[in-house]
């Protein structure tokens, strides 16, 4: 199997799936956007109940800032359009206490950006992936919000359906 070597960690990693898209995004971020590695994790699992059942799950990426996840990403291979969804209500549920507040949909060339509450899509193309001081700047004026209780398990079940057609990750 092809390797290529992590970005974060300068470790060696298998070369599956959409690998190559989170390494031009995670370099991206760092090389363009502010961020620090460390503001970055990639290949994080999660785990929600959907009607008292575990479901485990892994986002492509995440961005902390000041140890809250402010941004989760999915780096496809092939079409963004047909990801939105599952990244958006991904944001939406992964976390008890609030929504995720910006999901995008990167291969490393193009990008789509949404804000999770509105599920809006706010901006298209790489460039305009907002930066740790935009997202500061959005942090400090507008507060973290959870997702509204009754449409919750409605909304866990839309991004496992989406989630379960991942394949090659």
């Amino acid at each position: 199997m092809d390797c290529i070597k992590d970005y974060l960690t300068g470790k060696e990693i298998n070369l599956t799936g959409a690998e190559e898209n989170r390494q031009k995004v995670m370099k991206f971020l760092v090389e363009e956007k502010g961020f620090l590695k460390s503001d970055i994790k990639a290949r994080v699992e999660f785990e929600i109940l959907i009607s008292g059942e575990p479901y485990k799950t892994e986002i492509d990426l995440l961005i902390l800032i000041n140890k809250m996840i402010v941004a989760v990403f999915k780096t496809p291979a092939g079409s963004l359009s047909s990801w939105d969804r599952e990244i958006i209500s991904g944001a939406r549920i992964l976390l008890p206490d609030y929504q995720i507040p910006f999901a995008i949909v990167s291969d490393g060339e193009n990008a789509e950006i949404f804000d999770t509450v509105k599920g809006e899509k706010i901006g298209r193309g790489i460039e305009n992936i907002p930066s740790k001081e935009e997202i500061q700047n959005y942090l400090d004026k507008n507060p973290l919000t959870e997702f509204p209780k009754e449409k919750t398990e409605r909304q866990k079940l839309v991004f496992k359906t989406y989630d379960e057609l991942n394949i090659n990750r």
